[in-house]
């Protein structure tokens, strides 16, 4: 999974140069990898992050599908935040008071233990998720929000 910085829009679908916004913000896109149904996980508290896609915890890792997948030259878009909702799961975020690795790992213990089991079973700990993922992700979201921009979410095809 791949997060890019984009120009805010109404409508995702129908911006022509999308291509280009990805090729342009492709250096400080977070790549999120294999580990962002973990992130999904810790932030949705569900072992089944797909069952809570309403859930702001869902969207901060997948964002809104509700534009449907569609493809952008190598990429499947699968998620789009506007300003306004980008902001929203920011502010989120940032009221976790996650601001450390330490923070998270205080935040992670308290996490459902079926959730903590699954994520045991794939190998992945909290150091990897909050470094991997969820620090990187946090400092995007951060600085597109001050750019007044948006984030698309994306699948490599």
């Amino acid at each position: 999974m791949m997060v890019f910085g984009v120009k805010n829009s109404e409508n995702i679908v129908e911006e022509t140069d999308l291509y280009e916004q990805i090729e342009t913000s492709e250096n400080e896109a977070v790549d999120l990898g294999k580990v962002f149904m973990d992130l999904a996980m810790v932030l949705t508290n569900d072992v089944d992050p797909f069952s809570q896609i309403e859930s702001i915890g869902f969207k901060s890792v997948l964002g809104i599908s509700g534009t449907g997948e569609f493809e952008v030259g190598s990429y499947n878009v699968v998620g789009y935040l506007n300003h306004l909702q980008l902001q929203e799961v920011t502010n989120w975020l940032l009221s976790l008071s996650i601001n450390s690795l330490e923070d998270f790992e205080q935040w992670y213990e308290k996490l459902d233990e079926e959730v903590k089991t699954t994520l045991e079973e794939f190998s992945t700990d909290s150091e990897q998720i909050y470094e991997g993922s969820f620090e990187p992700l946090l400092s995007l979201y951060q600085k597109l929000v001050e750019e007044e921009k948006a984030a698309l979410f994306c699948l490599s095809m």
